[in-house]
């Protein structure tokens, strides 16, 4: 597992680097590749526009969902530029909460169905 953000593309031909280089970044190139990263998944002018234009004049939440990250730094960063920052284990524990619950049908029930065929089965292999 190396890095969550690339580098861009005109600081790897700079530095003589691939992109997705784990090669070791100073915290300052961690912080730059990661801001960068934001710009393009969430905050670019592209990407309102196409918010926009999908669903006019709503209030978005920007929301990260991520598993393990190997450089705190990054996660840091992305949390800084307003980001909201949810560990995939607390949406995994809140979709078994909801099935026990007994909430059935709709978006992300297949995913809930196997996390409880797992967790249901887990202690007898």
């Amino acid at each position: 597992m190396g890095y969550l953000s690339p580098m861009p593309s005109e600081l790897a031909a700079e530095l003589g680097v691939n992109r997705r280089s784990a090669k070791k970044r100073t915290d300052e190139l961690v912080i730059q590749c990661a801001k960068k990263w934001v710009e393009n998944k969430f905050t670019s002018a592209s990407k309102k526009a196409v918010r926009e234009k999908a669903w006019p004049g709503q209030s978005w939440r920007l929301i990260f969902v991520h598993a393990e990250i190997r450089y705190p730094l990054e996660l840091e960063t992305i949390g800084a530029s307003s980001i909201e920052l949810v560990p995939l284990h607390q949406v995994l524990s809140e979709l078994k909460h909801d099935l026990a619950e007994g909430v059935r049908g709709g978006a992300g029930t297949d995913l809930a169905e196997i996390i409880e065929y797992f967790d249901r089965y887990s202690g007898k292999a």
